[in-house]
């Protein structure tokens, strides 16, 4: 009997000259490391700590809180403007190493300046410089990196790397505290010169290159291939018997794995095209509304606990926002890869309007506040997670550092715009009650712009 099919043999020459494209296993966990660095140094130690420095520095310098306060926003409003005008643009002209040389040293160079400041103007050229490095070193970076180097597990990858830095900011929050009680808020920065410095030095050594550059495939690139070529085979399964269907299959994942160059082009539109489209701006629109609800209604945790009573208690609410904020990170990012961004998106909102209901209550207790600052806490991980995986669900691969820079752009605005709003509508109504309501109607807003267009 005479058997039909497709041969997986293949002649001598059909693969004469080719090499198999090594694999970069290794290069992709030490790029993963120096992103894991850059996030707990110049998230978790840089920005989620700089409010302890307040009291201190506002009794010495004479400044208003205000004043100090403010410098958490110029890191915010810079970031916006980079990501929506050259981050993507950056990102493929210089490469993620050279922006972690750039934004580290950018970074040291704030805490020197804080180190030395006798004045509101070091404080805010600290702000200034710390603002055009995290522009390069945080989220944007942490998402173009694991997308370049994982072609897999992206969202549980972004989740990690981002919890590290919640992580680090709850440790490290007691580290320094009581490091400014023991020997002063100017040697604390001083000690973070140090840290910052090494770690811009590890962050270099550590990312070699993208995959194209040093040669070699990206994790799991192999396994996209062979899902790739085995659904290809699939679709013409009516017309091959169950042998040839097996033939085919492996002779596509041959091909692709064997080749120097990916056979498949990167999905997506040009970056021109997909700004023309309402969708991309319905998105972004998402994730300006995402940075302002979620940031806003956490950044003002510690006045809800004044507010309440509690003001002795400002700092474990904190903790718990932060710690929440940590925990979430990695199944958030795994509900991304397994169901998608929207419900992840889904559920951060509904944890939002969760915590703007109990806060609206008149006497809650502090057992109440603290479920309200875990939960908020929490879909403000969403912010860290959702914009990766989102825009590369949304748009494809194709120059998705430039989709990337203009969605987290929007997003930057938000987180910058947040604690400005919702204390703005205090400080004209008296009340935080009708932003939280607001807050509680965004969420669904968000949730039907995600399920729309992601």
């Amino acid at each position: 009997m005479v058997r039909c099919g497709v041969s997986r043999a293949k002649p001598a020459d059909a693969t004469r000259g080719k090499m198999k494209t090594p694999s970069g296993t290794r290069y992709a966990w030490m790029a993963y490391a120096s992103i894991c660095i850059m996030s707990i140094v110049w998230v978790g130690i840089q920005f989620n700590c700089m409010n302890l420095y307040a009291a201190p520095v506002v009794e010495e310098l004479g400044i208003t809180r205000t004043q100090f306060m403010t410098v958490l926003s110029i890191p915010g409003l810079i970031s916006a403007t980079v990501s929506l005008l050259a981050f993507g643009a950056i990102e493929e002209n210089i490469g993620l190493r050279r922006m972690l040389l750039v934004g580290g040293i950018l970074n040291t160079l704030a805490f020197v300046c804080w180190f030395f400041m006798d004045s509101i103007a070091l404080l805010y050229l600290g702000g200034t410089l710390y603002g055009c490095g995290c522009s390069i070193t945080a989220y944007n970076s942490v998402a173009a990196g694991v997308n370049r180097w994982f072609k897999q597990r992206i969202g549980s990858l972004m989740g990690v790397a981002n919890a590290l830095g919640n992580v680090a900011g709850i440790v490290f929050a007691l580290v320094i505290a009581a490091i400014i009680a023991t020997i002063g808020w100017r040697y604390s920065f001083g000690i973070c010169v140090a840290i910052s410095a090494v770690a811009t030095v590890a962050c270099t050594l550590l990312y070699k290159g993208n995959p194209d550059d040093l040669g070699v495939r990206a994790m799991y690139e192999d396994e996209v291939a062979n899902s790739t070529a085995l659904d290809e085979a699939a679709e013409t399964g009516h017309v091959m018997g169950a042998e040839a269907l097996a033939g085919a299959a492996a002779e596509a994942v041959d091909e692709v794995v064997q080749a120097e160059i990916p056979s498949e082009p990167l999905s997506g539109m040009p970056f021109k095209e997909t700004i023309a489209t309402p969708r991309m701006w319905l998105l972004a629109f998402g994730y300006l509304l995402l940075g302002t609800t979620t940031y806003g209604l956490m950044s003002t945790l510690p006045l809800f606990a004044l507010d309440f009573g509690f003001e002795q208690l400002q700092g474990q609410v904190v903790s718990a926002s932060l710690l929440a904020a940590a925990i979430a990170m990695v199944p958030l990012g795994m509900i991304c890869d397994r169901f998608g961004t929207k419900w992840t998106v889904a559920l951060c909102g509904a944890l939002m309007a969760i915590a703007a209901v109990l806060l609206l209550m008149p006497n809650l207790p502090f057992v109440g506040v603290l479920v309200a600052a875990a939960c908020s806490g929490a879909s403000y991980s969403s912010c860290g997670v959702a914009v990766g995986t989102g825009v590369k669900e949304a748009f494809g691969e194709f120059e998705f550092s430039k989709k990337l820079g203009l969605c987290s752009g929007c997003m930057y605005i938000g987180l910058a715009l947040g604690p400005a709003l919702i204390n703005f509508v205090y400080d004209t109504a008296g009340t935080y009650s009708f932003a939280l309501v607001a807050f509680a109607i965004c969420a669904a807003v968000i949730a039907a712009i995600f399920f729309r267009n992601v």
